[in-house]
């Protein structure tokens, strides 16, 4: 449906802009080629716990729409503490808050558990998983990088 599509497109639109260039971020507040991987690697192992955990939290709550406002709440504030001076005074604070950042990322998670409800509740139509999916994939992503990537 269009509204599980618009929902793909601007859960897309959320990670692009953070997931494609935060490396030239941490570039542009002079950390050094390790210190940026070691936060790209902290963050990448949060994500690797949290989708399961984001998972688990729908399944027991029943509520994937609230978690989802939630998660995304818990990202943006994380990334507004990245945006003052405080957030980058040491290593181990700032790996701490992109740990936080990233474990609290249940975006594309719930998005596809959405996605999946609504696709079991529209029952055999040829609106299927793959249709709506694809507005996350190759038609977001690739149509949103391009003009993020002039925006940043």
């Amino acid at each position: 449906t269009g509204s599980i599509k618009a929902l793909h497109l601007v859960a897309t639109l959320m990670g692009t802009a953070w997931g494609r260039y935060q490396s030239l971020y941490f570039n542009h507040r002079h950390l050094s080629p390790t210190s940026n991987g070691l936060l790209r690697s902290v963050g990448l192992g949060a994500k690797l716990l949290a989708g399961p955990t984001w998972g688990f939290l729908s399944d027991w709550t029943g509520r994937p729409a609230l978690l989802l406002v939630t998660s995304t709440v818990m990202c943006a504030l994380c990334l507004e503490c990245l945006r003052h001076e405080e957030g980058f005074e040491s290593l181990v604070l700032l790996a701490g808050i992109k740990a936080i950042r990233s474990a609290s990322n249940g975006v594309s998670t719930l998005v596809d558990i959405i996605t999946v409800g609504a696709v079991q509740a529209m029952g055999n139509t040829r609106e299927g998983y793959g249709n709506q999916r694809l507005w996350a994939g190759a038609v977001s992503y690739t149509h949103l990088t391009l003009p993020t990537k002039r925006i940043v």
